[in-house]
């Protein structure tokens, strides 16, 4: 996909922040709520925490604002059913620094969505939810993007034409993330979606192994375990613990620890297509969109 010359469209002046605090707080940013005023639309606006820190004379601000633009604009040019469309940046008095503007979904993201108790567990189709994720995937894949940091926390709900639809989001997130100086850098975090070559590498190259379909697909297989059963990749272990296994111990997901899956052997059969040590074989995300249609 071609971007050069293209720039995230600017709201400056086109949307009003609606609360002085944040609504929202995730591991590296505030979320703000927002509406865009000539279109009446309810927004989020995603700050970097911390970003002003780094950035308090004009002429750094301008060099945030310049990074985030180059490392958002891919986004801004996705369209797809279950890609969460990128509205613009915003600069504005009541955020500390230069804002990211989405569509604000009603369900927050996929791992809270599954822990409300408002509605009965069976009213949601979650290998629907999964052939979305991998839909939105596929297409972000044949447009020689990559997500980079696809998890749970990363693909958002929201209730589409009485269908809950995932959308991933947060794409370029972690490429800003890398760059020094602006918040914590993702070469120092691990979680238990990462595939081995991410977390084996230096700190210094971290980022380069994770901007690889082949490592969101290792993701993806883990996106799809937790949305079918309700419980996270190594459940029972921390974080740390848990990418130790997949690291050094070259672990993955035991079928046997999951009894009361829903789906049968096929679905396991796709994620294990995921889930090879060595990237080159796992599968692409269109031939698992394939797989994964022929098992509804």
């Amino acid at each position: 996909m071609a971007t050069s010359g293209v720039d995230v469209p600017r709201l400056d002046g086109r949307v009003q922040v609606i609360d002085r605090y944040a609504f929202a707080y995730g591991g590296y940013a505030d979320i703000y709520c927002g509406v865009i005023s000539d279109r009446n639309t309810v927004v989020a606006i995603k700050v970097f925490r911390d970003a002003h820190l780094k950035a308090q004379s004009p002429e750094l601000q301008r060099k945030y604002a310049k990074r985030l633009n180059k490392e958002y604009r891919v986004w801004a040019l996705l369209r797809h059913p279950n890609v969460l469309p990128l509205l613009g940046l915003i600069d504005h008095p009541s955020i500390p620094s230069t804002g990211i503007v989405a569509p604000r979904c009603s369900y927050g993201d996929l791992r809270s969505f599954f822990a409300r108790q408002i509605r009965p567990a069976q009213a949601v189709n979650r290998l629907a939810i999964v052939i979305g994720v991998a839909s939105g995937l596929a297409y972000v894949h044949e447009n020689e993007v990559v997500h980079g940091d696809l998890t749970m926390n990363n693909i958002l709900i929201e209730l589409i034409n009485g269908t809950f639809t995932p959308l991933l989001s947060d794409f370029g997130r972690s490429r800003v993330l890398e760059q020094a100086g602006y918040t914590t850098s993702i070469g120092n975090a691990v979680h238990r979606h990462m595939p081995p070559e991410i977390l084996t590498v230096d700190d210094e190259h971290r980022s380069t192994k994770a901007f690889t379909q082949a490592a969101d697909v290792w993701c993806f297989g883990m996106v799809m375990l937790e949305t079918l059963t309700g419980k996270p990749p190594f459940f029972g272990m921390n974080e740390l613990q848990a990418a130790t296994a997949v690291a050094y111990k070259h672990e993955k997901p035991d079928q046997n620890r999951y009894p009361a899956f829903p789906h049968d052997n096929t679905c396991w059969q796709i994620m294990r297509e995921c889930w090879h040590k060595d990237p080159s074989r796992r599968q692409e995300m269109c031939n698992l969109l394939q797989y994964l249609n022929a098992v509804r």
